[in-house]
This record gives C-alpha cells, structure tokens and sequence, in this order.
C-alpha cells in the first residue's frame, strides 16, 4: 500500500528521522530550562529592586516621622511657655487691680449661672 502513495520509507531514513527528532527535543527541553532559569533569575532580580525600594520608602517615612514628631515637641514646648507667660501676667494683673480681678469673677460667674439655670 505504502508503494501506491509513493512513499516507502526505509529503515535508515527512520532512525534518521528518529534521531533527528530526538536531538531537537533535547535542544527544545534545554532551551526551555534555559529560559526557565533566566525567567528566575528576572524575578528574584525584580524582588530584590522592590525590596530595596520598598526600604528606601520605610527609611524616607521614618524620618519624616522624626521630623514631625520634632516638629510637635517644639509646639509643645512654645505651648507650654505661652501657658506660663499668660499665667504669669494674669497674676500680676490680679495682683495689681485686686478689686477688678474680683468683679471680672464674679460677673463671669454670674453670666455663667444664668446659661446653667435656663437649662
């Protein structure tokens, strides 16, 4: 049947064949792991670039933390030296017109009884 077609193949040109199909798999199966591998070694190229950008972040943010917390503390502190001057002056005031201080309190807590009784 195979002489109808026109085709005969003989053994030699078989394992030929058999044997060229053999080494170019072998070629693709290297070829794939060569890629396999290169593809590795791309990825863990990219981990390594996101791991040390990511890091570069961390590190701008903690500074940028110290800086406000900084920042905060010196507010605080302005804060806290206004509070004393104030303090300071409102004493002396006190001490300086007694009778004005009293009046000032007590109308202050006048006008504060009358908003608490209309409740």
């Amino acid at each position: 049947m195979s002489q109808a077609t026109g085709f005969s193949p003989n053994a030699s040109e078989t394992r030929r064949s058999t044997e060229d199909m053999k080494q170019k798999a072998t070629e693709i199966k290297q070829n794939v792991q060569e890629l396999g591998s290169q593809a590795r070694n791309a990825a863990r190229e990219q981990v390594e670039n996101l791991k040390d950008t990511a890091g570069q972040y961390m590190d701008q943010g903690r500074e940028q933390i110290e800086a406000l917390r900084g920042t905060a503390e010196d507010y605080i502190e302005q804060g806290r030296q206004r509070a004393i001057e104030m303090e300071r002056t409102l004493e002396s005031q006190i001490r300086a017109q007694p009778l004005r201080a009293m009046l000032i309190a007590a109308g202050v807590g006048l006008v504060a009884g009358v908003l608490l009784c209309r409740r």
